[in-house]
């Protein structure tokens, strides 16, 4: 079975609900899917997370290269693909830095990254194959920006996002501001409350920004 290793920031609930959106997609049935943090985050950061916030971390380039390197050795994965989240957009030279070094120790190993408007891809961190580009595009382009809409929930627009995201779970709010965090770039990301008839509840519409 083909493996694919996904380079997440890092593990919080917004990533474990990505994770089950891949894991439940049948175009993915014949994959085998591991996961892997570049940040591994203390309890006082988790909670920094869990409040929607992104947390002041240090990125160490060698010891990112070792674990991961460690982990393609263990796992022996055909794909490794790098979900561009806020500890790749905080430390993007070391990231590809990384790929590149082990791009070069890997050879049978195919590298893949999360396109974005405005990020060049450069050649020697990741392939740009055919074969690499339609599972980049499956992956994040067509499965994990794949979001039901409905009534009753947080809407999440903003011009840095593709279209507008819903969320109507009991924790819609923080999921909502977690995911502004980890998949707007430089601009504000806009959190409309409706209510259950589709309202804005109040007088005026209540607004939210939150910076990623």
């Amino acid at each position: 079975m083909t493996k694919i290793l996904f380079v997440d920031s890092v593990d919080d609930s917004i990533t474990e609900r990505r994770h089950r959106i891949l894991a439940s997609d049948p175009r993915l049935a014949a994959y085998e899917l591991h996961y892997f943090y570049a940040a591994v985050l203390t309890p006082e950061q988790e909670a920094v997370v869990a409040a929607g916030v992104a947390p002041d971390l240090k990125l160490v380039q060698e010891e990112l290269a070792n674990r991961l390197d460690s982990e393609i050795k263990s796992i022996e994965p055909q794909f490794v693909l790098l979900h561009t989240g806020f500890v790749f957009r905080r430390f993007p030279s070391a990231f590809f830095r990384v790929f590149a070094q082990l791009k070069e120790k890997h050879p049978t190993c195919r590298f893949g990254i999360q396109p974005r408007k405005g990020l060049s891809i450069d050649p020697a961190s990741f392939h740009q194959t055919d074969e690499v580009i339609k599972l980049q595009h499956l992956v994040f382009r067509d499965i994990l920006n794949l979001v039901s809409r409905g009534r009753g929930g947080r809407g999440l627009i903003s011009n840095a996002l593709r279209g507008r995201l819903w969320y109507g779970e009991p924790n819609a709010i923080s999921n909502a501001i977690g995911y502004a965090m980890h998949n707007s770039r430089s601009a504000d990301a806009v959190i409309r409350v409706y209510d259950e008839a589709g309202r804005m509840p109040g007088t005026r519409p209540s607004f939210v920004y939150a910076r990623s």
